[in-house]
């Protein structure tokens, strides 16, 4: 006997045999794997999307510190790290946000803050680290994703069984839209909590519908006393009330979906009415998810106001409703039949009762109708306002269609035709499909969300799924697939080709993108992965910390009165103790103030105090912009923040404050032009930069961030172009749609230099098109100085900015290359003191310009600061000083000050002239002083005094002096940088027009290098 191996081939049976066998034995275990096989597939599902979230956890990671993508998420972070201080317990107030009042969110320290919470607490063995917490909240928002996955699972296998739900949950892990994004690692906001909670809330809510009507309770069983009979459809109702409660403890604003559920009852109970069902299995279920609502949301009441923002009487009251709507549409269904009435009228009563009380709430109550009517359209209204459409997550879709297909491909048409399917079945069955009808009014309700705010899409994401899973019944029957399942011999080709292209068909496009603005999950986690924009922050937040006076100390040094992690009592306006301040940045910025710098910002992402904050940047007066820094019981805001995407037109939120401010009537149309590149090879137009109008050169964030406070003028010799002067130039194109709009040049460069303004001017009047500044720090008319603010940091960090990007684009479609010609620091930051005093005595009837250079170290580079007053007839003058040059070492952060480390290079430079007068005698007068930290802080009260001295330059021939051509060290360069500064780039050569006037390529005042030579030449006033 021949052996192979270990086994006698004699002994093995035929091979058909063992294949018949091996056939027979697999359909015997058939069964066996329905039973489980969906476990595997889920638990592979669920490693896919951990694994897609977590991927690029590293790059949050920054020389050992954690950052987070966004805003809110540090917030939440604080809100984490007191909680596991205090757990379970939540901060009921802070101090740290929305100065002077002080602010209580219902929105953060929740539920979503709790269970991370106790995440740190586990993972730090109940006394976690700062940095454990950070971990643990960088990593949550993945958790929660992928937890999602199984209440979706669960929804759709009541839908479309078990293969339905899988098909959900497939779906759902693909998804590269809104859902995908807010449960990323590093994107620890609460929308992710959301979606979870009320995923679990819907799913709970299709059980207790599911048992009602399987069940079927009655009152009747309630006056009987039997209550056992009641058990099984009440304890499902409870579960979904208590979990629709606890999404409102997660985001009170979710009370949104107690008015879908709200609606879903008013429209079901009556056609069940109409359709011969007994409304009263549904009603008993609503009614116990109804009060366990209430009951639920009662215990996190936090305010008796009415908002929706918070857990306040808007959820209980809301919840009791639902109870009291199906009580009493039972009840009159019942009281219909008594008297024998027509069925079919019955939903056409309740809709009357329904519009009767609408309109007698809007009459007798029109402030509380109104506040339910903005509500819902803030929801559903498929419109945004204007100071929504400055929050990116809260405005609509630009194109609906391309930003739905992007986040969910064909699943979005095969949903839509998984509701018109429920839709059929609900009009086709007696009882009408209750599930169906709540999923269906679910999807359509999440669809009108995300069309009127694109962040809803998280939500959608979960209704889409769940209309797929209702479509696995209709294939499972079509395709005869429940006798596959039964007999793999039964196994036909085409159904294994028909599951593989429905798949396809579902998949393919979320998992394979190929160029444009399409992305699969992988590429959008490899794109969003970062924590963005506060990078660019970190640096400057981290020197706030560490150089300006702990809250509670400015002024007077010494320990904080501010406890960081207070327990602090809720009440409408906090009382701020004497030197404990607020930092003015605009309300996007508002929690990395608090948590990275420890400061107490005045606006914030909850939109807090976001009229002031735009009210201040877009103001023209120093005085009235003051008053808005100091509130009525005195407690002050000593430093503003700006970065350059308010500070220069052309970005992304310049034109923001327009939007909220109220004070000074201006529109988006008032502060910049905007200059658009036309595509040559689609024709389509996109933004390349925009000019500031004159109006917007002289608001408070233009004269801070591009001027540094100093005077300027388009013809201020403080650059290496002299008295020359900048234009900015543009055509109009008519398009095809009929819409005329400014664009970039295609013969000609958009920035031109004009040898003075009366030549800038003459070029503007004949272009037509062309603006005399507006670019590179370049006002159209002389603006003043500002008194009380100065520059005391600028960051490291630098974009290039939008003027400069749109004129090398403009140079690149006429086949031209240019380095970039401006480049800006990202944050300045600036304090408000209260000056020094100068008085002075001069030539009667003069102007007196003030000049003093200031280095920043961080970019290595300087400008000046110019300020400008009128002597009297006796020569007299007086002017206030924001900016010290000498003293900085008595006054720091011990001493409650500013530890400045924007420094002067030189001493206040004090001149009049050239002035020649009848004889024809040409004079300078100048003065040299210093000014002491101490004048400028308010801490010396003596001002500076300053006579400026006469000094002739010229004379007529044949008299007996002659001009000085000494040498001052100690004078001031005004040809050298000025305005705002940024790092020094290479000059591109200017070329000449037609006209002999300068043409090309410019560097601005704010890029120029410093020049190193000091001459005695100072040139005249700002301005022409």
């Amino acid at each position: 006997m021949r052996v192979l191996g270990l086994v006698p081939v004699m002994s093995q049976p035929p091979v058909s045999e063992s294949l018949k066998d091996a056939i027979e034995g697999f359909d015997l275990s058939v069964d066996g794997l329905r039973e489980v096989y969906h476990v595997p597939v889920l638990l592979a599902l669920m490693a896919f999307m951990l694994w897609v979230r977590v991927r690029n956890w590293e790059n949050f990671v920054v020389d050992g510190r954690v950052l987070f993508s966004g805003n809110d998420a540090w917030y939440h972070f604080r809100m984490v790290q007191y909680t596991v201080a205090n757990f379970p317990g939540t901060m009921p107030f802070d101090p740290w946000t929305g100065f002077p009042e002080g602010t209580a969110v219902g929105q953060f320290g929740t539920l979503f803050d709790q269970l991370i919470a106790l995440g740190a607490l586990v993972v730090g063995l109940g006394s976690p680290t700062d940095h454990q917490i950070a971990m643990v909240h960088l990593f949550a928002p993945a958790i929660f994703g992928v937890a999602t996955v199984i209440p979706v699972y669960f929804i759709g296998k009541r839908l479309g069984g078990r293969a339905g739900g899988l098909v959900a949950a497939l779906l759902l892990a693909l998804t590269p839209g809104q859902f995908l994004t807010r449960s990323l690692a590093g994107f620890a906001d609460h929308q992710v909590g959301e979606a979870l909670f009320m995923a679990m809330a819907v799913a709970a809510l299709l059980v207790a519908i599911d048992t009602a009507v399987r069940e079927k309770p009655v009152f009747e069983l309630l006056a009987a006393n039997e209550y056992r009979a009641l058990y099984p459809s009440v304890g499902p109702a409870a579960l979904a009330g208590l979990l629709l409660g606890l999404y409102m403890w997660v985001w009170p604003p979710g009370v949104f979906l107690v008015g879908i559920v709200g609606i879903y009852f008013g429209v079901t109970l009556p056609l069940q009415h109409v359709r011969g069902e007994s409304p009263d299995h549904l009603a008993v279920a609503g009614i116990v998810l109804g009060l366990v609502t209430a009951a639920v949301t009662l215990v996190q009441l936090n305010t008796v106001e009415l908002t929706a923002t918070d857990v306040s009487l808007v959820q209980p009251t809301l919840a009791l409703l639902l109870a009291v709507e199906c009580a009493v549409l039972a009840g009159g269904a019942r009281l219909w039949d008594r008297r024998d009435l027509e069925p079919r009228a019955f939903p056409f009563a309740v809709g009357t009762l329904v519009f009767a009380g609408a309109l007698v709430l809007a009459v007798g109550l029109p402030d509380l109708f109104g506040y339910f009517q903005e509500q819902f359209f803030r929801v559903f209204g498929l419109g945004a306002t204007a100071t929504a459409l400055t929050v990116g997550e809260a405005q609509p879709p630009a194109d609906p269609t391309t930003f739905l297909y992007n986040s969910y491909g064909l699943a979005l048409f095969t949903g839509g035709l998984g509701v018109a399917y429920m839709l059929y079945r609900v009009i086709g069955s007696r009882d009408l499909k209750p599930v169906y009808l709540f999923v269906s009014l679910w999807f359509v309700f999440l669809v009108l969300a995300t069309l009127t705010q694109q962040r809803f899409d998280y939500y959608l994401a979960l209704a889409v799924s769940a209309a797929n899973a209702a479509l696995i019944p209709v294939l499972v029957s079509w395709l005869d697939l429940d006798e596959v399942v039964t007999s793999i011999r039964e196994v036909k080709a085409y159904q294994v080709l028909s599951v593989l292209a429905i798949l396809l068909v579902l998949t393919a496009p979320l998992a394979y993108r190929t160029g444009g603005s399409y992305a699969n999950a992988v590429q959008i986690s490899d794109q969003r992965s970062q924590p963005g924009e506060v990078a660019n922050w970190d640096t400057t937040l981290e020197w706030t910390s560490a150089n300006t006076p702990v809250e509670g100390t400015y002024g007077s040094g010494g320990e904080g009165t501010l406890e960081y992690y207070g327990t602090y009592d809720r009440t409408d306006d906090f009382q701020y103790e004497e030197g404990e301040y607020g930092v003015m940045a605009w309300w996007d910025y508002g929690h990395w103030i608090t948590v990275l710098g420890e400061r107490v910002p005045v606006a914030n992402p909850f939109q807090q105090n976001a009229r002031v904050a735009a009210n201040y940047l877009l103001g023209d007066n120093e005085t009235a912009a003051n008053e808005l820094l100091v509130s009525e019981s005195g407690e002050e805001t000593r430093y503003v923040m700006i970065d350059y995407q308010l500070g220069l037109a052309g970005t992304q939120k310049f034109s923001a404050p327009a939007a909220w401010e109220r004070d000074h009537d201006v529109s988006t149309a008032d502060l910049s032009t905007p200059v658009y590149a036309v595509s040559r090879q689609t024709g389509g137009v996109q933004l390349a930069y925009a000019v500031k109008s004159q109006r917007s050169m002289e608001s408070m964030r233009s004269r801070l961030y591009e001027f540094h406070g100093s005077a300027v003028g388009p013809e201020t010799p403080n650059s290496a172009l002299g008295r020359q002067v900048v234009v900015a130039d543009w055509e109009v194109t008519r398009f095809q749609s009929g819409q005329s709009l400014p664009t970039v040049p295609t013969d000609t460069q958009p920035i031109k230099v004009r040898q003075n303004l009366t030549a800038a001017q003459q070029y503007v009047r004949q272009n037509g098109s062309a603006q005399v500044g507006g670019v590179l720090g370049e006002p159209q008319e002389k603006i003043p100085a500002l008194e009380h603010y100065r520059l005391v940091y600028a960051s490291p960090e630098r974009a290039e900015t939008p003027a400069s990007r749109g004129y090398r684009f403009a140079l690149a479609q006429q086949g031209q290359q240019a380095t970039p010609i401006e480049v800006q620091q990202w944050v300045k930051v600036f304090e408000r003191v209260p000056g020094a005093t100068v008085d002075g005595q001069g030539p009667p009837n003069a102007t007196v310009q003030a000049a003093v250079r200031m280095r920043i170290p961080t970019t290595n580079s300087s400008f000046l600061y110019i300020q400008e007053a009128e002597t009297d007839a006796g020569g007299n003058f007086e002017m206030t000083l924001p900016y010290s040059s000498t003293g900085y070492e008595e006054y720091g952060t011990e001493a409650g000050y500013t530890n400045v480390s924007v420094r002067a290079e030189t001493a206040y430079r004090f001149t009049v002239g050239p002035v020649t007068n009848e004889t024809l005698v040409t004079s300078v007068w100048t003065a040299d002083a210093n000014v002491t930290e101490g004048q400028v802080l308010g801490e010396v009260d003596e001002p500076v005094e300053v006579t400026l001295e006469e000094r002739v330059i010229s004379r007529p021939e044949g008299a007996n002096e002659t001009t000085s051509n000494t040498t001052d060290a100690n004078a001031i360069d005004v040809n050298g940088t000025a305005g705002n500064a940024s790092s020094s780039l290479t000059v591109p050569s200017t070329g000449t027009d037609a006209a002999g006037d300068l043409e090309g390529p410019v560097a601005p005042r704010s890029t120029l290098a410093v020049p190193s030579v000091r001459t005695t030449a100072v040139a005249p006033g700002v301005g022409g």
